[in-house]
C-alpha cells in the first residue's frame, strides 16, 4: 500500500512508520514535511528521522528508496503542494496517517490552531479528493487515520467513559487541549457522515517498553528529573493514577490497524483508545519504584533523590500557586535573579500539571477488544508489576524507562561526571 504520512520528524510517528515498513513489505511512503525555518532542507530532515529508527542500514536505505518527500506549508489551505504533486498523491495513495501536531502547552490559540486544526482540515480535503478519485476508478475507499489524545476531553475528573459516537468533553486546560478537542470534533463529524476515518486516542506516551528509548523527555519525565535532583518535595494524592503507555505498543497498535488486509474483516471507522485505563500506575507506586531505583544509582552521586510526600489535590494546587506567587513577588521587590529563575521553573511545569496529576481515569475495555480483534496486539503493558488472570506476577517495564533516564542524563539535562 501507499501511505501519506505527516509527523515523521516528531516523537511518535517515526516508530509507527518503522512498524508499517516491517509489516507491509510493499509499503511506499509519501512524507509530508514542512520547512522548520527558511532554507531548511526537508529531505535532510527525513533522512535524519530515518537514521534514528531501530532498523539496520540496509533496511533504512530500502525505506528511503521506498519513499518520497513532499514539502508543505501548513499555513496554506492546499498545503502549497504543486498541482503535479497533488495529482500524484490523489492517483496513488491508499491510506493517510495524520500524526503531526504542535504539542506545546503554552502557545497562543491563533498560532497552535494552524498546526492542530487548519492542518487537519487540509488533510481532510486531500482525503476527500482521494476518495472521489478511487471511487471513480472503482477502487476500494481510502482510510484516514488521525492521532488525537485522550486529553482532548479537557477538565474532567473521574472515569471518562468510551462515549463514541458522542464526545462529552470539559473545559480545555490550555490551547493544546482546546485545538485537539476541535480537531476531534471535526473528525467525528466525518465518521458520522460515513467516512472511513479512525481516531487514535493515546494517553501520555512513555519510552519503549523494551529499550526505554524516547525522543522527548518532557511530561512525566520532567517530574522524574525534578525528583532526581531533589527539587520535587510534594505530589498530589497518593492514589491518583497516571496513565502512561509505551511508545512501541502505541506504534504496534496503530500500524496494525493501518496494515489490515482488505481480503478479510477490517476495522474501517471509529475511535480507538490507547490507554492503561483502570490499571494505570498510582502516584504511590510510581514514587516507591522511582525512589528506590534512583536511590541505588551511583552514576550521579552529587544528587540526592527527593523522598516525595503526598498532599490532597486541593492542598497541592494551593501550595503550588502560593509558591509561584511568592517567587514572583520576591523577584519583583528584590530583583534577585535566583527568585526569577525559580519562578520561571515553576511556570515551566505548570502546563503539565493537568496531565500528570492523575485525577482522570480512561475507560478502555471496548478499545482493547477491538485491538485484540483487528491487530496482533494485546492490552497495553503496564509500568508497574501486576498479576495476570492466573495470579502470576508480571514484571512492569518501569525499570527499563528509569535505566534509560540515567543512561541519557534525562535526555541531556545531566552530565555524567564519571
Amino acid at each position: 500500500m501507499k501511505y501519506l504520512i505527516t509527523g515523521l520528524t516528531g516523537s511518535v510517528v517515526p516508530s509507527i512508520v518503522e512498524e508499517i515498513f516491517l509489516k507491509d513489505k510493499s509499503a511506499f511512503f509519501y512524507f509530508a514535511v514542512r520547512q522548520k525555518h527558511e532554507n531548511s532542507d526537508v529531505s535532510a530532515r527525513v533522512k535524519n528521522a530515518v537514521e534514528l529508527l531501530e532498523l539496520d542500514q540496509k533496511q533504512k536505505q530500502k525505506l528511503l528508496r521506498q519513499s518520497k518527500v513532499i514539502e508543505i506549508d501548513i499555513k496554506n489551505k492546499s498545503l502549497n503542494i504543486t498541482s503535479e504533486q497533488y495529482d500524484e498523491l490523489v492517483m496513488n495513495l491508499d491510506n493517510i496517517l495524520h500524526g503531526a501536531a504542535d504539542v506545546r502547552f503554552d502557545q497562543p490559540f491563533y498560532k497552535i490552531k494552524i498546526s492542530n486544526v487548519d492542518f487537519a482540515l487540509a488533510i481532510l480535503n486531500l482525503y476527500h479528493d482521494l476518495k472521489k478519485y478511487r471511487i471513480s476508478k472503482k477502487k476500494t475507499k481510502p482510510s484516514l487515520f488521525y492521532i488525537s489524545s485522550v486529553f482532548a476531553y479537557g477538565n474532567r475528573r473521574g472515569c471518562i467513559k468510551e462515549d463514541f459516537p458522542r464526545f462529552d468533553y470539559g473545559k480545555p486546560e490550555n490551547t493544546y487541549v482546546e485545538t485537539k478537542s476541535i480537531a476531534k470534533k471535526i473528525m467525528l463529524k466525518e465518521i458520522l457522515s460515513g467516512e472511513q476515518v479512525t481516531i487514535f486516542e493515546p494517553s501520555i506516551i512513555g519510552g519503549s517498553s523494551k529499550t526505554g528509548k524516547i525522543k522527548s523527555y518532557n511530561m512525566f519525565y520532567l517530574f522524574l528529573y525534578l525528583g532526581f535532583i531533589n527539587k520535587l518535595p510534594f505530589l498530589p494524592a497518593k492514589y491518583n493514577q497516571l496513565d502512561i503507555v509505551p511508545l512501541d505498543w502505541v506504534a504496534s497498535v496503530i500500524s496494525g490497524f493501518m496494515t489490515q488486509s482488505e481480503s478479510g474483516d477490517i476495522f474501517k471507522k471509529g475511535v480507538i483508545r490507547l490507554v492503561s485505563g483502570k490499571h494505570a500506575i498510582t502516584n504511590l507506586q510510581m514514587k516507591y519504584i522511582t525512589y528506590n531505583y534512583y536511590k541505588d544509582n551511583k552514576t550521579y552521586p552529587e544528587y540526592n533523590v527527593s523522598n516525595v510526600r503526598f498532599l490532597p489535590d486541593k492542598v497541592f494546587f494551593t501550595m503550588f500557586n502560593a509558591t509561584k506567587f511568592i517567587l514572583h513577588v520576591l523577584y519583583t521587590c528584590c530583583g534577585i535573579r535566583s527568585f526569577r529563575r525559580n519562578y520561571l521553573g515553576v511556570k515551566r511545569i505548570e502546563p503539565y500539571l493537568p496531565f500528570v496529576c492523575g485525577y482522570k481515569v480512561f475507560e478502555n475495555e471496548k478499545s482493547n477488544c477491538l485491538i485484540k480483534k483487528y491487530t496482533n496486539c494485546d492490552s497495553p503493558p503496564l509500568l508497574q508489576d501486576s498479576f495476570d488472570e492466573n495470579g502470576i506476577l508480571k514484571g512492569g517495564y518501569f525499570p527499563v524507562l528509569l535505566k534509560n533516564t540515567i543512561r541519557t542524563g534525562f535526555g541531556g539535562r545531566l552530565k555524567n561526571n564519571e
